[in-house]
């Protein structure tokens, strides 16, 4: 907090006129007066008198006095305020000074807070009550009453046993724009009741039409809902007094404010999912999933059911399945039959009720198994009683009897897949001016093709001629492309020809080539020189591998290369000079050269 130091001086001025600078103190020397500057008044402002009273008040000890009935103003200057700890007090208003902190009235003891003249409660009333004036300016809390209504917070109350009664004038009307609840009854007493609501929830789960009807038997009132389809016809489920029957109607002309017979166009469509009566007549359709009816249901038209029918005694020309290709199913109860006349069905066994044969007088289309315990007789034929042996065929005797036996054309028997002809007799298939097709083969004169894609004729088993050496395989002028056979296979005359898949023979004209390394028998066939010095006699061929030294190979990796050079050795040693017979020139290291009549011993010869 900021303050200010008295320092004592003396100053010999006159202090009424002399001007005290802003928040100086002066005391008069001569009156003992204190006074306090603010820079322009002269003299400043009074704060203590010598005598000890300022003005007309009297100070003493914590206490601010004012004469006998008298004020005590505090003045701020200008727009100032009158300050204290708590309360800040400009011109008329009183405002708390700490934020959020509420300014308390309160009168001592008994005593109330007065303001305008008028003297407030000293303590609260009860919820929703309101301030009351006694006339002599006393406020108190009451209930608020208008009338004989008494308004107690949210609520209105009428006296005793009194009735509320909203009664608006001329043509306006009582609007509730909120939530409205009703604790009581709802009685309305008028001509037309509207419920602007797009859902109407009703606890009650019984609902009474016609509540004032009396009418009796002679009641000629129609009841029941109307239902309004905008553009379209209105329909209506109603009682239709005059025909003592529900009914669900088309009535496109009627709005709901019919008294009496309401005009029924036309009858509407009703679906249930169970549909129980004690009788039923119906003079159109019937069409239901399941319906129940303890006496008599009577149906002019058609009787549609999607569920089952337990009934009595069923008396009708035609029962129909519903729908296209649908089933019509008549099931007993347990272990019971189906009965129809003296037809008998249980279960997949059909007989008759009195032990008398069941004739069937119009052909009969059998899609799955018929399946006859006894002797059967359709159409006059008389069917055998056991089964014969496979591929045999139903024979008549001409007199009506059925048998199981094979079937013969001319001097053929055909017997399940197979056709046979009469012993040691052939089989002979002849087309007329075409061919004889067998499982994709076709067989025209003596020509055997194939009739699909495929590429051959294949044989599962051995190709044998029916005679040693007789038969030839293709002809001079008709020889197979390549005969390919497997390892060891070729025969000729006992003698034969084998191969491991590899190498190859050609013979022509001017002679067989055989693969490299050709033996006879187990000796190696000596072959001729290349040239023509030397092709007159065997030789012996020798490759030659030259390297420059800068690869290290193995011999494997040696021979496995392509050789640079192949000389050619004779494969013996005769007394000729050394590549003389060749034609050929050998030079000494002398320079001599040997002539081609140099003779004597001959180590070897190239």
């Amino acid at each position: 907090m900021a303050f200010r130091k008295i320092v004592g001086s003396y100053k010999d001025y006159t202090l009424s006129s002399h001007i005290i600078e802003a928040g100086y103190l002066a005391v008069d020397t001569s009156s003992g007066d204190l006074r306090i500057g603010d820079g322009s008044t002269p003299g400043g402002t009074l704060l203590a008198s010598g005598s000890g009273a300022t003005g007309a008040v009297t100070f003493y000890g914590t206490k601010l006095t004012s004469p006998s009935n008298g004020p005590i103003e505090l003045i701020p200057g200008g727009t100032g305020s009158v300050l204290t700890p708590s309360i800040d007090i400009n011109d008329n208003e009183i405002t708390a000074r700490n934020s959020n902190e509420d300014l308390i009235l309160t009168g001592s003891g008994t005593g109330k807070v007065q303001l305008s003249g008028l003297a407030y409660p000293t303590s609260d009333g009860s919820a929703g009550q309101f301030l009351q004036t006694d006339g002599s300016g006393v406020l108190s809390f009451a209930t608020v009453s208008v009338g004989d209504f008494s308004f107690i917070g949210s609520s209105i109350i009428s006296p005793t046993n009194a009735d509320i009664t909203l009664d608006p004038s001329g043509s306006g009307a009582i609007a509730l724009n909120a939530n409205t609840t009703i604790t009581g009854n709802l009685t309305v007493t008028g001509t037309q009741t509207t419920l602007e609501t797009t859902t109407l929830v009703v606890e009650d789960p019984l609902l009474e039409l016609a509540k004032n009807n009396s009418g009796g038997i002679a009641n000629t009132m129609d009841q029941g809902l109307f239902f309004n389809r905008g553009s379209l016809s209105n329909v209506s489920l109603v009682w239709d007094e005059s025909a003592d029957e529900f009914v669900a109607a088309v009535t496109a002309g009627e709005d709901g404010t019919t008294s009496g017979n309401i005009t029924i166009d036309s009858y509407a469509g009703l679906q249930v999912g169970v549909l129980k009566g004690t009788t039923g007549t119906f003079s159109s359709t019937l069409a239901a999933t399941a319906g129940t009816f303890s006496s008599t249901l009577a149906v002019t038209g058609a009787a549609t059911f999607t569920g089952g029918i337990t009934t009595g005694a069923l008396t009708t020309n035609a029962i129909t399945s519903n729908g296209s290709n649908a089933d019509l199913s008549i099931q007993p109860s347990g272990t019971g039959d189906v009965v129809i006349g003296e037809l008998r069905i249980n279960g997949t066994t059909l007989d008759s009720s009195d032990s008398s044969s069941i004739n069937i007088n119009e052909g009969l289309i059998v899609d799955g198994t018929l399946i006859a315990s006894g002797a059967l007789t359709a159409s006059g034929l008389s069917y055998p009683t056991s089964d014969g042996d496979a591929g045999q065929f139903l024979k008549t005797n001409g007199s009506g009897t059925l048998s199981f036996a094979s079937v013969s054309i001319g001097d053929l028997s055909i017997v399940g897949a197979t056709i046979a002809a009469p012993s040691n007799a052939p089989l002979t298939l002849v087309s007329s001016g075409s061919s004889v097709n067998i499982e994709g083969l076709s067989i025209a004169g003596n020509v055997i093709s194939t009739t699909d894609s495929s590429s051959g004729v294949e044989v599962t088993g051995n190709l044998i001629p029916s005679a040693d050496g007789i038969y030839q395989l293709g002809s001079e002028s008709r020889r197979w492309q390549t005969a390919y056979l497997s390892a060891e296979t070729l025969n000729i005359g006992g003698a034969t020809i084998s191969s491991d898949g590899t190498g190859s023979i050609a013979i022509a004209a001017t002679g067989a080539t055989l693969p490299s390394g050709s033996k006879v028998g187990t000796q190696a066939l000596m072959l001729g020189g290349k040239t023509t010095g030397s092709s007159g006699r065997p030789v012996q061929l020798v490759e030659v591998f030259v390297s420059d030294g800068s690869t290290v190979r193995t011999d494997a990796q040696i021979l496995a290369l392509d050789a640079d050079l192949e000389l050619e050795f004779n494969g013996t040693v005769d007394d000729v000079p050394v590549y003389t017979e060749a034609q050929q020139t050998f030079t000494l290291t002398t320079g001599a050269t040997l002539a081609s009549n140099q003779t004597g011993v001959t180590l070897f010869q190239f």
